[in-house]
């Protein structure tokens, strides 16, 4: 938690984290399982895609950002950011001056820009 933000970052250490190299660490250290080191959309060809309303704490969800709102709603492009579902509607990821923390996926922001979710665990 609150590991500092910083976009592209290396991959080679956890010093600093981008959303998807967040995504990548834990899933490599905590279920061994091996995403790669590509971004967002790349971590989202390696899950099987599911409803929103089939949720379950550990799967990926993805949002769109600024830069990525001009591409169609169903296109892969659209996905900017990735996070892991924590449950409850919350979202574990990283962005900004806050780093590694919690946002809630339910209203505002993170409800508008829900792009797509995936299920990495079987």
């Amino acid at each position: 938690m609150g590991t500092p933000y910083q976009y592209g970052s290396s991959r080679s250490d956890k010093s600093t984290m981008d959303c998807s190299e967040f995504v990548m660490w834990a899933f490599k250290e905590g279920a061994g399982i091996d995403l790669g080191r590509g971004g967002a959309r790349s971590e989202y060809k390696k899950v099987t895609p599911i409803s929103r309303n089939d949720l379950q704490v550990g799967d990926l969800v993805f949002f769109s950002t600024r830069a990525t709102m001009k591409y169609s709603p169903g296109s892969i492009n659209r996905i900017g950011h990735v996070g892991i579902y924590a449950g409850n509607n919350k979202v574990l990821h990283t962005y900004g001056k806050g780093g590694v923390t919690y946002s809630n996926m339910s209203s505002g922001w993170w409800d508008t820009h829900f792009v797509a979710a995936g299920r990495v665990l079987k």
